[in-house]
C-alpha cells in the first residue's frame, strides 16, 4: 500500500500487518507516531512517551534494582534505548545478522500470529474487541521486552562473572558472583535474600544461582526466539500492572512482615515464640498468603500450628474490631506500618481488602502516640 492517506486510516490490527508481512516502515511510523496503545497513571501514551515516563522512576515497578547495582543511570538509559530499538527499528533487509540489532521484526510477527490465533477460535465479536486485545498484548509484550533488555544490560554492563564460595555451617557452595561487587557485600546479598540457610539440608546451588542471575543480570545473550515463555505473557488475561504489584505485595511485603516478626521472636508473646524462628515465619507468611482469597482460614491456621484461639486472636485475629472494647492484634501494628510506608504496597492492600482496617490501625496508632 503506498497512498499515506489510506494507510492513516488502517486499524491498528491492519498496521501491525503491514509491519509484520511487508516489514513496512510507514505503517511503523504511523503506529509509534499516533496510536496511544500504553495506560500510565490512568493516562494513554505512545510507546516512546510511555518507555520515557517509565524510565524516569527507573522502571519502577516492572524492573526490581538492587541497592547494590552499580552503574544504576547507566544501566536504566541502555535498557530504555535497547526496549524501544526492539519495537521501532525494522532490519534494512534479509542478509543483515541478528545480532546487529535488536530489529523489531520478530516481535510484530509473534503479535500479528496471536492477533489470527484469536481471530480463528472466534475470540472477537466486534473491531472495537480486537483492538482492546491488540492494546494489552502489545503492553505485555513490552514489558516482557523491558525486564529482558534489563537482564541482557546488566549482563554487559557487568562484564562477567567469577567463581564465589559461600560458607554455610554445614558445606560451603560454589557460585557465580558478579565481579563487580564486593565480596562482603554479596555475602550480605545472599543472607538476605537466599531462603533456608539454616536448615538442615542447604539450598540447591542451581537454584541459588539461577536466583543470582534474576536479581543481577544473567551473564550471557539473553536470547528472545530460544524463550519457551515467549508467549506466556501474551497469553495472560491479566492486567500487567496489577499483576506486578500483586507479586510485589505477595512477595516482598509478605518476606518483609514474615521476616521481621521471625527475626525479632524474642518479642513476641510465649504462647508464638515457643514455635521456633522458622515455624514463626511459616506462620506469619502463611496468614498473609491467607488475605486474598480465604477469610474463613484463621481456625484452620491456628488448628495447623498448635495455637489455641485466644493466642492466635492475639497475634493476627480478623475479628478484633468487632465491640466496644478491642486490641489491635500484634501483626496488624506490623502491616499496618509496612503498608503506610511504601503507595505500592498500599494499592495491592486495597486490592486484598485490607485497606479499611489498615487505615483504622493507622488512626488508632497516631491517637496513642
Amino acid at each position: 500500500m503506498n497512498d499515506d492517506s489510506q494507510i492513516k486510516k488502517l486499524s491498528t490490527s491492519e498496521l501491525i500487518k503491514n509491519i509484520a508481512l511487508n516489514s513496512d516502515n510507514i505503517s511503523l511510523n504511523l503506529l509509534l507516531a499516533t496510536r496511544k496503545l500504553f495506560i500510565l497513571d490512568g493516562k494513554r501514551y505512545l510507546l516512546p512517551e510511555y518507555l520515557w515516563n517509565l524510565k524516569q522512576r527507573g522502571f519502577y515497578p516492572f524492573i526490581s534494582i538492587s541497592n547494590s547495582e552499580g552503574k544504576v543511570d547507566e544501566k536504566i538509559d541502555l535498557t530504555y534505548d535497547r526496549t524501544l530499538q526492539k519495537f521501532s527499528i525494522l532490519k534494512p533487509d534479509s542478509s543483515v545478522d541478528e545480532g546487529e540489532g535488536p530489529y523489531c521484526d520478530n516481535q510484530y510477527k509473534v503479535l500479528y500470529e496471536k492477533i489470527n490465533e484469536l481471530k480463528s477460535e472466534g475470540f472477537f465479536t466486534n473491531e472495537i474487541e480486537l483492538e482492546l486485545e491488540i492494546e494489552k498484548n502489545f503492553r505485555n509484550m513490552v514489558l516482557r521486552h523491558l525486564r529482558y533488555s534489563w537482564l541482557e544490560v546488566c549482563r554487559k554492563t557487568n562484564h562477567s562473572y567469577h567463581r564465589y564460595r559461600w560458607e554455610l555451617p554445614d558445606e560451603t557452595i560454589e557460585l557465580m558472583k558478579p565481579r563487580w561487587i564486593k565480596g562482603n557485600e554479596f555475602r550480605k546479598w545472599l543472607e538476605k535474600n537466599i531462603e533456608n540457610t539454616e536448615a538442615q539440608r542447604s539450598p540447591e546451588r542451581e537454584l541459588v544461582q539461577k536466583q543470582i542471575y534474576e536479581w543481577f543480570g544473567y551473564s550471557y545473550d539473553t536470547s528472545m526466539d530460544q524463550e519457551s515463555g515467549l508467549t506466556n505473557i501474551l497469553d495472560s488475561n491479566e492486567d500487567p500492572i496489577k499483576s506486578v504489584e500483586e507479586e510485589i505485595f505477595r512477595g516482598k511485603f509478605f518476606k518483609e512482615i514474615a521476616t521481621e516478626k521471625s527475626s525479632n521472636s524474642h518479642h513476641l508473646r510465649p504462647a508464638i515464640r515457643i514455635l521456633g524462628k522458622e515455624k514463626i515465619y511459616q506462620l506469619v507468611y502463611r496468614i498473609l498468603d491467607s488475605f486474598g482469597y480465604d477469610e474463613n482460614s484463621d481456625a484452620k491456621i491456628a488448628n495447623d500450628f498448635g495455637l489455641s484461639k485466644a493466642t492466635y486472636s492475639r497475634f493476627a485475629g480478623r475479628d478484633w474490631r468487632k465491640g466496644d472494647s478491642f486490641e489491635i492484634p500484634d501483626l496488624w501494628k506490623n502491616i499496618a506500618h509496612v503498608v503506610a510506608s511504601d503507595p505500592i504496597f498500599f494499592e495491592a492492600a486495597i486490592d486484598y481488602g485490607l485497606k479499611d482496617s489498615i487505615e483504622f490501625v493507622l488512626e488508632v496508632i497516631s491517637k496513642e502516640n
